[in-house]
């Protein structure tokens, strides 16, 4: 019998064969199983935080946070104002809703004190010549003011308002203002603000125009078309006596009105003075009636703050605080508030929804005992920091930071962290939190301290105040919560909460 020797045709060698292929096939398995398990070790090394934030559609809050914030029914928040009280009685249930306990040295949620605060006009009445001027339009009362009557009273305008010398930088030199309402331009051009910073001040310069007699003061803008577009403010320096002495804030749309009635174009008269560095005052034939009560008082507010304590295993955990402003400027009248969404609601909200996703990771690996406080007073000179950091609770041995968080709704795509120079090993959280989830997003970074911060550096903690831009708009009648970007809020929160994560818990 003649044996085929082909491979594979019958016998053993057919038998040999399918072993080959049987063994073939066990190692191609053995090779996926490799690399699978090779992918399984090769996962991103950052998932511990990656995990967390897989929680975050389930837990935030924003709408309904910008609405119980920033609706009318808030009425701008001015500290003290029962519209404030809304806001905060809203802040307070959210904190408690997400698990957050009232601070060690507090009962609950609210650390009240006192301070000192207007309660604005509910409506006031404006006229040049015969003229109605329409609140809102032509002018805004400024909250610094304090009510009076005025009738038919002479306007003089006097450039910048300073008083510095017998130099041209001295605008009241052989310039008579008694008995009349100064007209004064509102923002300083650049070198002036660094010559003079406590210019910068509203309040210093309607001072200054008091003390020489006025009866009033207008702050024209003429970079603004109308009162809605111009900046209010609502702080008034220790020591200065503003009572009884009314101040409006006007735009373009005023100075129209100057120009028609009086035939001088005092943009153009600003933009000469600029150039020139001259300055002089100018009479006007026009005539100013205003009337509107406003009284400064002391006032009641509070700061809300939530806490979140260190694992009980954790021996000696050091204090990490959030914090954001929850005040704005209130109601002008006639329907009128300052909303101050974008400007401080948007940071608070940003701080509310940062809350809930830290309180959502494991407390069994919390280290660190985190504080998340929403600040009044923040328009009347930081009077909330100063409260909070008075307590003596927190300094520079039990607390490791403080993150100040403004205008991160902001739908401009890019951050601004204004200390991280002084304390690059903060900023370096932030930075690399940004080059791993949104890379494309610009970063500014610079040295000092600003708003609350300031207060906490006193005591030596680190501070950062970490902000979206927040345009032109605040402090304006036109930052409403239509400018508010929920995605900016959850892009910023995320960056947070990766950020400083490895400063909160320990590693698993």
């Amino acid at each position: 019998m003649i044996v085929s020797l082909s491979p594979c045709k019958g016998g053993i060698f057919s038998y040999n064969c399918a072993m080959n292929r049987l063994f073939n096939l066990w190692l191609l398995l053995l090779l996926l199983l490799l690399l699978l398990l090779s992918s399984c070790h090769k996962s991103d090394p950052l998932d511990y935080k990656i995990r967390s934030l897989e929680k975050w559609d389930s837990i935030q809050k924003i709408s309904r946070d910008i609405t119980g914030l920033a609706s009318p029914l808030t009425e701008g928040r001015l500290s003290g104002s029962e519209g404030f009280d809304r806001a905060a009685e809203y802040a307070a249930f959210q904190f408690q809703e997400a698990g957050l306990f009232p601070a060690p040295f507090l009962d609950h949620y609210y650390q009240y004190f006192s301070l000192k605060a207007p309660s604005p006009a509910p409506s006031p009445q404006v006229s040049l010549g015969r003229t109605s001027l329409k609140l809102g339009r032509d002018y805004v009362v400024a909250l610094t003011s304090e009510g009076a009557s005025l009738r038919r009273v002479p306007l003089i305008f006097v450039g910048y308002g300073l008083a510095e010398g017998v130099s041209s930088d001295n605008e009241y030199l052989n310039c008579d203002v008694t008995g009349k309402v100064v007209l004064l331009l509102r923002h300083l051009p650049p070198e002036l603000r660094s010559r003079y910073p406590k210019y910068s001040i509203p309040a210093y310069r309607a001072y200054i125009a008091k003390n020489r007699g006025a009866h009033g003061v207008i702050f024209v803008d003429p970079a603004a078309e109308t009162a809605a577009e111009c900046s209010n403010f609502s702080y008034i320096p220790p020591g200065l006596n503003l009572k009884n002495f009314p101040q409006l804030i006007a735009g373009r749309s005023f100075l129209m009105k100057i120009l028609r009635q009086d035939g001088i174009d005092l943009i153009a008269v600003k933009n000469d003075i600029d150039r020139s560095r001259v300055h002089y005052p100018i009479e006007l034939q026009s005539r100013l009636t205003l009337s509107f009560s406003m009284e400064w008082g002391k006032k009641r507010s509070m700061n809300i703050v939530g806490y979140l304590p260190a694992a009980s295993h954790v021996s000696n955990p050091k204090n990490f605080i959030f914090t954001a402003q929850l005040d704005g400027l209130g109601a002008q009248g006639q329907g009128l508030s300052y909303a101050g969404a974008l400007h401080n609601a948007s940071g608070a909200v940003t701080l509310l929804n940062l809350a809930r996703i830290i309180s959502a990771a494991p407390a069994e690996n919390r280290k660190a005992n985190i504080y998340f406080i929403l600040l009044s007073g923040s328009e009347q000179g930081y009077a909330g920091a100063a409260e909070i950091t008075e307590t003596l609770f927190f300094d520079t041995y039990n607390t490791d930071a403080v993150i100040s968080l403004n205008a991160t709704g902001s739908s401009v795509p890019i951050l601004h962290v204004e200390g991280g120079l002084d304390h690059p090993d903060l900023y370096r959280h932030v930075e690399e939190s940004r080059d791993k989830l949104f890379p494309r997003l610009p970063l500014t970074v610079s040295e000092g301290s600003y708003g609350e911060g300031q207060f906490f550096r006193a005591l030596g903690i680190p501070a950062l105040y970490i902000m979206g831009d927040s345009y032109d708009v605040r402090n304006t009648l036109v930052d409403i919560p239509a400018l508010i970007d929920e995605a900016a809020i959850t892009r910023n929160t995320r960056i947070l909460f990766f950020a400083f994560y490895d400063l909160l818990f320990e590693k698993t």
